[in-house]
């Protein structure tokens, strides 16, 4: 293929190859991420302005490849650069040859057809932390110094672009949390607990949304289990004060009666697609299939089915995504009434594309 106008430069020609390569070898069981800053270390000799570029071209190429998926990775490299690049990347897109492609592998819930979701697609990716002390620690102002923070709204700091915090002034586990937005909107609609009530984080991963259910209701029984004893070391490491709230166990939801509890009020974080967080992991956009989303709503099924029975008399229980796909989101909702028996409280998306954050779905149940 020929380099379009703008890009025959030859530095940027072998930035494009350079990126193409690595493309090709994408593991998609990893974080891109981690990928990414793994490549950058082996090769020393690409400058900092490489290594931006080298990141743009990755992330960009991946997110439209669905689209480009008839081209070579290094044609695909040399159109995204073109695209995001432009002054306006959506109106680059949209009226480019290529627009009539389908930039995702499946139909989109109808509750976001009608938001403007290409607006959000192409809207750069933001990172998000959140303050859960309150006090003045130095944190924020350390940002400003570095030159990433965009702003701070309640106990939100938004953040231009990722940066290493662990050593910042004022961090501490429990203190501060990166937490993507679609989550901290998410946590206004927990319902109020009662002092005492006992709770399951059913499928807590590394515990953000735990954390935020003791954030608004500290004085909670709260239980949370994940079936990956490695991803709750994480989580036992990011306790802070709450470690005395919580007690933290290895179980696994698929089957039937892992507790012999009840419980008053139920978080299902249940395994999907992850399809609302592709725009920072976009090479799981790629390597989606519909006998995978098959597969995660039967294992999403059997969860419910088997939380369903662990529910106290008059209990709730709060059904969670990072999916944009009915079948792995309202679908699932009709499957809890229809064979299940819960009655449908209300349901929502937390769309936070436009802002640069993620989507996640949501439904109350009783």
């Amino acid at each position: 293929m020929a380099f379009p106008e703008g890009t025959d430069n030859p530095i940027l020609q072998k930035r494009i190859l350079r990126a193409s390569s690595f493309l090709e070898s994408v593991d998609p069981d990893t974080p891109l991420e981690l990928q990414v800053k793994n490549f950058t270390k082996q090769h020393p000799e690409m400058g900092s302005k490489d290594r931006k570029v080298f990141q743009d071209l990755v992330y960009g190429t991946l997110r439209l490849r669905h689209a480009l998926s008839d081209l070579s990775w290094q044609e695909a490299c040399t159109v995204a650069f073109s695209i995001w690049n432009s002054e306006d990347p959506q109106k680059s897109w949209e009226s480019s040859i290529w627009a009539s492609k389908h930039i995702f592998p499946h139909s989109l819930s109808a509750a976001l057809e009608g938001l403007d979701w290409k607006a959000g697609f192409f809207a750069p990716r933001k990172v998000f932390v959140r303050q859960m002390q309150p006090g003045k620690f130095g944190f924020a102002a350390w940002l400003e110094k570095e030159g990433v923070l965009e702003k701070v709204e309640g106990k939100t700091l938004t953040l231009k672009k990722s940066k290493a915090m662990e050593n910042a002034p004022g961090w501490a586990p429990g203190r501060f949390e990166v937490m993507d937005l679609a989550i901290q909107s998410w946590a206004e609609e927990l319902p109020k607990l009662e002092n005492g009530q006992t709770v399951l984080d059913a499928c807590c991963a590394s515990g953000g949304k735990s954390l935020l259910l003791l954030e608004a209701n500290p004085n909670i029984d709260l239980t949370a289990t994940d079936v990956r004893e490695s991803i709750l070391r994480s989580f036992r490491g990011r306790l802070g004060n709450h470690s005395k709230n919580i007690e933290i166990l290895t179980k696994n939801w698929e089957e039937e009666n892992p507790l012999p509890s009840k419980f008053d009020f139920i978080l299902a974080d249940v395994p999907c697609s992850g399809s609302g967080t592709w725009l920072r992991s976009p090479q799981n956009l790629s390597n989606f299939t519909v006998e995978k989303l098959n597969e995660h709503a039967e294992r999403q099924k059997r969860i419910v089915t088997n939380l369903s029975k662990h529910l106290e008399k008059n209990g709730k229980l709060m059904f969670v995504t990072c999916s944009i796909f009915e079948e792995e989101n309202e679908k699932i909702v009709e499957f809890m009434q229809n064979s299940l028996g819960l009655s449908l409280i209300f349901q929502n998306y937390s769309w936070k594309w436009k802002e640069g954050g993620d989507s996640i779905f949501y439904a109350l149940m009783e």
